[in-house]
Parts: C-alpha cells; structure tokens; sequence
C-alpha cells in the first residue's frame, strides 16, 4: 500500500475487516500470529491497514515473522502494551 494512502484501523474496524472477536485479536497478538497495534496517542492505539491486508491474504504464514508478547498472561500483556512496556 503506498504511504500517502496508509491507514489506522481502531479496534471495531479491525473486527469488521477481519471478522475476528476482540478476545482473539489480543490472544493472537500475544501468540505473535495477529499484527500489535501501534501507539497513536497517549490512550490510543490503531492498527495499519497495510498489515491487517497482508494479515488477511496469509494468517497462516505470519507466526515466523513476529515476535510474541514476553507475559505470562494475555490481559497483563495488554496492561503493559497500552502503557508502552514491549517487553
């Protein structure tokens, strides 16, 4: 997708493209197979929509190529990611 037409996709728009429920989304965000989100703001945070379509077009292929979230459990990574601790 070329820069100047790039997008961020919140949450409802995610679920809407994907079809995929909230509680999937962060699950497999923390399996490493489902693209993180970015930061946008200080409380918010939006996905590119370049990722999400190449998400949609492999979900299959996309477990090699990022790295999973480093906690022992889904809602803490979620704690952590909202206020900026990737580790």
């Amino acid at each position: 997708m070329d820069e100047k037409n790039e997008q961020f996709l919140r949450l409802r728009a995610v679920i809407a493209k994907t079809g995929k429920p909230k509680a999937s989304i962060y699950r497999d965000i923390h399996l490493g197979t489902f693209p993180a989100p970015e930061k946008i703001g200080a409380r918010a945070v939006a996905w590119r929509l370049s990722r999400i379509l190449r998400w949609m077009q492999a979900p299959s292929a996309l477990p090699g190529r990022l790295k999973p979230l480093q906690c022992p459990d889904i809602g803490l990574c979620r704690r952590r990611f909202f206020n900026g601790d990737r580790r």
